[in-house]
């Protein structure tokens, strides 16, 4: 059985998320909280296998929960509305989220990857990224970036540039690394940070700092010898932005 508990401020949206549950034997709730301070102790009095965890609590968010909490071994799935901040935040730790209300068969996909865990244990770094891009104070210089088999915290200072092939994007690292990943371009645009990145093509997002010359003709240059093309409508956007103008 998967022992679950939640965790959201909304009475209507934890009763709704109960009742969507059940439709799964395999489930048991064992409780229900609607701030950090119960989010706390039912953690510690029911030591689920599963938490499904609002974002924004009314004394805190789910990220203090977890911060707070040294009880480990269960999962996490973040339950939020459509907020910006929040969903970018989720999405470069590559941590698992569900909109409110839930959609029926979100969350049976969401319970498939529990399900599919040997050991759930909490993802560290994943979580203290996805904080860091949550709060308005915090530094960030990395993302999560999920394979298949496996999560990669890569610094900035990796990432040479990303391409898009289709519903993937390859993402090719410092040392001659590529990694794969099931989403978009388009996602990993809105995660990474417009300083440091730089759309230059539907096909290509360059990291600034590793490009070492840029031909008028519309060719960019990397450190490792590759070679970017520049859309026709972009030229004049990345040479500004090359150069300090934007």
């Amino acid at each position: 059985m998967i022992r679950t508990l939640i965790i959201d401020d909304e009475p209507l949206i934890r009763e709704n998320t109960e009742t969507v549950l059940a439709m799964h034997q395999d489930v048991v709730v064992v409780g229900q909280g609607g701030s950090v301070a119960e989010g706390l102790l039912l953690l510690k009095a029911t030591k689920p296998d599963l938490v499904l965890l609002d974002i924004q609590l009314g004394d805190g968010t789910g990220f203090d929960i977890l911060e707070q909490t040294e009880q480990k071994g269960f999962s996490v799935v973040f339950l939020t509305a459509y907020n910006d901040r929040g969903i970018r935040a989720i999405k470069a730790g590559a941590l698992d989220y569900l909109l409110k209300p839930l959609d029926e068969d979100e969350l049976s996909q969401a319970l498939g990857r529990v399900r599919a865990l040997q050991a759930a244990t909490r993802p560290h770094g994943q979580i203290q990224l996805a904080q860091q891009y949550f709060s308005p104070q915090g530094i960030v210089d990395r993302i999560a970036l999920r394979e298949q088999s496996a999560v990669h915290i890569v610094p900035f200072a990796d990432i040479l540039y990303a391409q898009s092939d289709r519903s993937y994007t390859h993402f090719y690292l410092s040392e001659g690394r590529m990694l794969t990943l099931s989403s978009p371009l388009k996602d990993y645009e809105e995660i990474l940070p417009e300083k440091h990145f730089i759309r230059v093509h539907n096909s290509y997002l360059v990291n600034r700092a590793m490009v070492s010359k840029y031909d008028k003709s519309g060719i960019l240059h990397l450190v490792n010898g590759a070679e970017i093309p520049v859309a026709v409508r972009k030229r004049e956007d990345v040479l500004r932005y090359l150069v300090g103008n934007r």
